[in-house]
């Protein structure tokens, strides 16, 4: 028996806002078995970042003819710098969805879930069955 606590942000309440919600089939494809995740996978998510999310840190818009260059220099900073970007965007609606399929997949038992106004997170509490 495990238990896993996950947060997760509300990308409502964070500079994710912008950005389209992740979908559960989008989380499913990117739940890949390989050990070696292909870089360029993840290149759709640095993507998505430098369009949406870029200028929320003070940087200016990026125009459209430069936003494959600049997410390839943020992907490149990431991996040089073991840096991190929200690659998904969670809705609490999709959030539900993949905590359901968790508990289908790995048979377990969501226990708790809730918004964290504070946190801007959603958590959620998982026992394993």
């Amino acid at each position: 028996m495990g238990i896993l606590y996950l947060a997760v942000p509300d990308m409502q309440r964070t500079f994710d806002v912008d950005r389209p919600p992740t979908s559960l089939d989008h989380v499913i494809a990117d739940s890949s078995d390989s050990r070696e995740r292909d870089p360029r996978i993840d290149f759709v998510h640095f993507l998505e970042w430098v369009t949406y999310v870029h200028h929320r840190f003070g940087h200016k818009p990026i125009p459209k003819a430069e936003l494959y260059k600049e997410a390839e220099k943020l992907q490149r900073h990431c991996a040089e710098s073991h840096g991190s970007i929200h690659f998904h965007a969670f809705l609490q609606e999709t959030m539900l969805q993949v905590l359901s399929l968790t508990e289908k997949r790995c048979g377990a038992r969501l226990v708790e879930f809730r918004t964290n106004e504070p946190s801007n997170e959603f958590i959620s509490i998982l026992q394993k069955l």
